[in-house]
């Protein structure tokens, strides 16, 4: 008998650790040089004026000393870890509610309003997912909330719906949050503790990823069917905090519904720039217009954003699937293939070359920074 509970209990570890490993890219030193510390990335670089030591200091260099300022990589990357966030397989979570269309014809709508754009048209019977709510109660021909939906379980949204045209419970209401504390980690990053007022259940206090930049007064954090916390009658989206007065402020419908790290707004709040996802060197970055919602940019970025005004740091990927898929310009080709004259062979084949440029918001112009090799490290929790 103790023999067979024995062997159930190896299976049961055996499939666990099946199910819950996976891969985590960072980036780390693989190589230290004299000019890392300071010329490598840090948090109060300009990347406006400092583009390389001998630009930067007017001295000329001995080949030794380009060629170790050319292979210079960046110390480990300093943005949130958390086990259970990254441990999270986002395909699995099923925070909807499945609903059925009650009228005839229903529009769907890319906004929560009557006034914006429609992206189709739903019919009696048929089956919607709804994602989140909106955070204002309305009246459309009855008081109600718009509903984000999706077509499938573990579907993007494809567009919002007003409550009273689906079987909801018309009474559920939005949650509401409420500001208790900053709290600062061990490793660097800081989270929010947040309380959430919900409809048919007691208040539920909840932890959320903190996002700010330098010279903002306001700090900001998502949520939405990515964090596994979330109810389908929640607000979704992104929010913006005042900490000093504790007011919480929805700002934008994107950003919660992807796993990302973090959402954040220019200063004048035009602008909503959003994490998009895990990557192995650059991770994935989407620009989005605030007030439209409108996808604006869809790139990648390398360690952070560097915003500045109207204007951030972007990441273009030099690897054969990128070239031969056309998401690297000619230009971006050319500056990789300089860059990679100078590397290694042994360097070159431990990560990827990244061409970064500063991208202006409002024109969409790039201006070249330089290259940098990014490399991969695999690790497992």
């Amino acid at each position: 008998m103790m023999k067979k509970k024995h062997l159930l209990f190896l299976f049961l570890m055996s499939f666990a650790c099946s199910v819950f490993s996976y891969d985590v890219y960072d980036f780390y030193d693989y190589e230290e040089s004299e000019y890392v510390d300071d010329y490598g990335f840090s948090e109060d670089m300009d990347f406006g004026s400092v583009i390389s030591r001998e630009e930067d200091s007017g001295e000329k260099l001995s080949d030794e000393e380009s060629a170790a300022d050319d292979e210079e990589t960046v110390s480990e990357w300093e943005q949130p870890s958390l086990e259970d966030y990254y441990s999270r397989d986002f395909s699995s979570v099923q925070q909807y509610y499945r609903a059925r269309v009650t009228e005839q014809k229903v529009n769907v709508r890319k906004q929560p309003s009557t006034s914006s754009e429609k992206v189709k048209a739903v019919y009696k019977d048929d089956v919607v997912f709804v994602r989140g709510f909106d955070d204002e109660r309305q009246n459309v021909d009855g008081p109600g909330y718009w509903v984000m939906i999706s077509d499938s379980e573990r579907g993007d949204p494809s567009g919002w719906i007003y409550s009273k045209y689906l079987d909801i419970d018309h009474n559920l209401y939005s949650g509401r949050f409420s500001y208790i504390r900053t709290e600062k980690h061990e490793t660097g990053f800081e989270s929010l503790v947040l309380k959430l007022s919900r409809c048919y259940e007691n208040v539920v206090y909840v932890d959320v990823v903190l996002k700010r930049n330098e010279g903002q007064d306001f700090c900001t954090f998502t949520w939405g069917p990515a964090n596994p916390q979330f109810k389908y009658y929640d607000p979704v989206g992104t929010f913006v905090l005042n900490e000093e007065s504790g007011i919480i402020k929805h700002v934008s419908y994107n950003g919660g519904n992807y796993d990302s790290l973090w959402s954040c707004f220019t200063d004048d709040m035009e602008f909503m720039i959003q994490d998009a996802g895990k990557s192995s060197t650059a991770r994935a970055l989407n620009v989005y217009e605030t007030s439209s919602g409108q996808l604006i940019f869809s790139g990648n970025y390398y360690k952070d954003i560097f915003l500045e005004e109207d204007s951030i740091v972007v990441a273009e990927i030099y690897n054969s699937w990128n070239i031969g898929n056309g998401y690297i310009s000619k230009e971006s080709i050319k500056k990789a293939e300089e860059f990679k004259e100078s590397l290694s062979a042994e360097n070159l084949k431990k990560g990827e070359i990244l061409v970064l440029y500063r991208l202006n918001l409002k024109t969409t112009k790039m201006e070249y920074i330089r290259c940098v090799l990014s490399v991969r490290q695999k690790a497992a929790f």
